[in-house]
């Protein structure tokens, strides 16, 4: 029979790891050195003053200090959602905040967040990815303006908790295996190893999640792409040039878009370079497709286009605006 771990002895386990963990080297510091170099300081701004007018607390010490215990986290669901976050633990015992913050993460999913979007506990705690942090709440704040404008937002169902809970034993096996380099040719595209090219790249993904990444290229369709892409020139009477990502990015051209399908259904649209403008601006055109008839479940995720990471969804969200669009 596998080992059971109690919810107390995991937490002991991960605190002493992370009192006696070094810093970072190699390939490592590498990639988490570039992660910091995304992070986006208007958005950090701009979440915090939501938040502390979500929960009505100042973030004590700054954003990531004030986020670390997960108390404002948990705060910040049950303002959302009314006693998702049970019991919330003061304090400074490290296994308590870490419990926090998997409160937080458990209650997210059922509030409408996607699980890909979360961050990791460590990813906050131990500051390994903190521009993930900030893409689970900029996503956490659109599901709630969303909801705050009458939507719905369907609950996720996920496999599991995030959240140990205590009193609860937990099999050993099921902690997450450390991700292994990807295979050689484990996916082939016109003769190139496509999870090894993504490994490859400059803090690419490894593992499990460049192998799905790699899926979610070779589903990408160029002849699509070009199709959408004669018709929002057509549309906005803008050229795309050749990159169609970069050109989307920004979401201006989106918001055009949907002021030309639908005009007024985006009033004001943010230029310049500001990314969590950028950001607004397609979550702004998200709102706008629902609205216009397109739904929710063919629609993308702000993160799949701004940051790239399946723009295959982006494809096909597209694609279904552009089909309600010529039904009407």
């Amino acid at each position: 029979e596998p080992q059971k771990l109690t919810f107390l002895s995991v937490a002991v386990f991960f605190f002493f790891a992370m009192a006696n963990s070094g810093p970072l080297f190699g390939d490592l510091k590498d990639r988490k050195e570039k992660m910091d170099a995304k992070y986006d300081k208007e958005l950090e701004k701009s979440l915090q003053g939501w938040i502390e007018g979500q929960t009505g607390t100042k973030l004590e010490g700054g954003f990531i200090p004030g986020l670390k215990s997960g108390v404002a986290l948990c705060k910040l669901m049950n303002k959302l959602q009314p006693d998702s976050c049970k019991s919330i633990h003061t304090g400074t015992m490290a296994f308590k905040q870490i419990e926090n913050i998997g409160k937080f993460l458990t209650a997210c999913p059922p509030y409408g967040l996607q699980s890909e979007y979360l961050f990791q506990t460590p990813d906050l705690y131990e500051e390994k990815n903190l521009t993930m942090v900030l893409i689970t709440l900029d996503n956490l704040r659109r599901v709630s303006e969303i909801k705050a404008k009458g939507g719905a937002v369907e609950a996720v169902k996920v496999a599991g908790s995030v959240l140990i809970p205590q009193g609860k034993a937990l099999d050993a096996n099921a902690f997450p295996k450390k991700p292994a380099p990807p295979a050689h040719n484990m996916y082939k595209h016109d003769g190139k190893d496509v999870a090894n090219a993504k490994a490859a790249e400059p803090g690419g993904a490894y593992g499990d999640l460049a192998e799905r990444l790699a899926v979610i290229d070779m589903k990408y369709d160029k002849d699509l792409e070009a199709t959408l892409k004669k018709w929002i020139e057509h549309e906005t009477k803008e050229s795309l040039g050749n990159d169609f990502h970069e050109a989307l990015k920004s979401g201006v051209v989106l918001c055009k878009l949907m002021n030309k399908l639908s005009p007024g259904s985006v009033p004001t649209i943010n230029q310049g370079n500001l990314a969590f403008k950028q950001r607004e601006n397609i979550s702004k055109f998200l709102d706008a497709a629902k609205a216009f008839g397109v739904k929710g479940e063919d629609l993308f995720q702000t993160v799949s286009l701004f940051e790239g990471t399946n723009m295959t969804q982006v494809q096909l969200g597209l694609q279904a605006l552009k089909r309600v669009a010529a039904s009407k």
